[in-house]
C-alpha cells in the first residue's frame, strides 16, 4: 500500500499543505477501503480513533486530520500531543489478544500550516495484527469497514468471529514462514544443515497445545498437516515433506560412517528414497500452500 510519505519521496515534494492537497486529489480522490477524511476542527476523540481502529482491523490505510468530506485541506488547531493522547486511550486495560492503544498502530506525519497555529495530520495505520477496540464510557467497542466509504461497529459475537478468523491467518502465515525458512535449507546439492530442528517449533507446539485443531479449519488441517491414515490411502500435507526429508537423511548419515556427513543430500541416495526431485517439489508445495493461504484472504510472507 502506498502511502503520503511514500508519495511525497517519490515525486520530490516538501511536506506542506498544497502537497497534501494535491495528493488528497490526485491520488486518494475520494475516501474509500483504504482511506479516511476527518475535519477534526478543534479537537479530536471518538471519529478519528473509529476511524483508525476501522483500518487497523481490515487492511491498514490513512486516516487524515483536518482534512473535509470534500477533500479541503483547512487544518485543525489540535496539537500532535493531544492527537497522541487521545490515540493512547489511556484508560483503557490492555489484554494479550487484543489492542487498544492505537498509537502503537500508527505513524503521524503533521503537515504545517506556516504562520498560523494549525496542522493537518496524516496517519499511516498498520493493517490487522491483532482486534483493535475503541474503548467507550467503559465499553470495548470494534469498528471495521463496511463498504468503500463507510465505519459500522460490530456486537461482542461478530467480535469473537473476526478473531477467529484473524487467529487462523496468523497461524497459516506462522506455519508458512517456518516451512519456508526449514524447507528453503533442504537441497539435493547441500549437505544437511547442522541445526535443523528435529521438530518444527512452531507448527509442533500449536499442534500439541490445541491452537491447530482449534482455530484451522478440515481443509486447513488437510494442506499442512496431511488427511487420512498412513498406508491406507493417506494425502500428505506440506509438513511430510520436511519431516520426511530431514528423518530419512539423518537416519542415513547415522549409518555411515562421520565422514559423510559432509556429503549433499543427493550423494545420500535421496532418489532411492522417493526425494529424486527434491529441489522441485520443495518449491512446488510451498507454493501450493502459498495459494491456498492467499485463496482463504490471507496474506502470505
Amino acid at each position: 500500500m502506498s502511502s503520503y510519505p511514500d508519495w511525497l519521496s517519490a515525486n520530490h515534494r516538501a511536506n506542506d499543505r498544497q502537497a497534501l492537497g494535491d495528493y488528497v486529489m490526485e491520488v486518494i480522490r475520494a475516501e474509500g477501503w483504504l482511506s479516511e477524511y476527518k475535519a477534526s476542527a478543534s479537537n479530536v476523540d471518538y471519529g478519528v480513533r473509529e476511524a483508525v481502529c476501522a483500518l487497523a482491523n481490515a487492511r491498514g490505510g490513512e486516516v487524515f486530520v483536518g482534512v473535509t468530506n470534500q477533500g479541503v485541506v483547512d487544518g485543525t488547531t489540535v496539537t500532535r500531543e493531544a492527537l497522541n493522547q487521545t490515540l493512547r486511550q489511556q484508560g483503557a486495560s490492555p489484554g494479550d489478544w487484543y489492542e487498544t492503544d492505537l498509537l502503537r498502530l500508527c505513524e503521524i506525519l503533521p503537515v504545517p500550516f506556516p504562520g498560523a497555529p494549525r496542522w493537518a495530520y496524516a496517519i499511516q495505520v498498520r493493517g490487522p495484527d491483532r482486534p483493535t477496540f475503541i474503548f467507550e464510557n467503559g465499553q470495548y467497542i470494534m469498528a471495521k469497514r463496511s463498504g468503500s466509504d463507510s465505519i459500522r461497529t460490530v456486537d461482542s459475537r461478530e467480535a469473537m468471529a473476526w478473531f477467529r478468523e484473524w487467529r487462523r491467518g496468523d497461524i497459516l502465515r506462522k506455519s508458512y514462514a517456518e516451512l519456508a525458512l526449514y524447507l528453503g535449507q533442504l537441497s539435493l546439492h547441500r549437505q544437511l544443515p547442522d541445526g535443523l530442528p528435529d521438530r518444527l517449533p512452531f507448527i509442533s507446539k500449536a499442534s500439541e497445545d490445541g491452537t491447530l485443531l482449534t482455530f484451522l479449519t478440515a481443509d486447513d488441517l488437510s494442506k499442512l498437516l496431511g488427511s487420512g491414515i498412513p498406508g491406507d490411502g493417506r494425502s500428505p500435507g506440506v509438513v511430510d515433506l520436511y519431516y520426511g526429508v530431514v528423518s530419512w537423511a539423518k537416519d542415513e548419515l547415522a549409518r555411515r560412517p562421520p565422514a559423510n556427513r559432509f556429503l549433499a543430500l543427493r550423494d545420500l541416495g535421496v532418489a532411492t528414497a522417493g526425494y529424486g526431485n527434491l529441489d522441485k517439489d520443495i518449491l512446488d508445495r510451498l507454493a501450493e500452500f502459498a495459494q491456498y493461504v492467499r485463496s482463504q484472504g490471507f496474506v502470505v510472507p
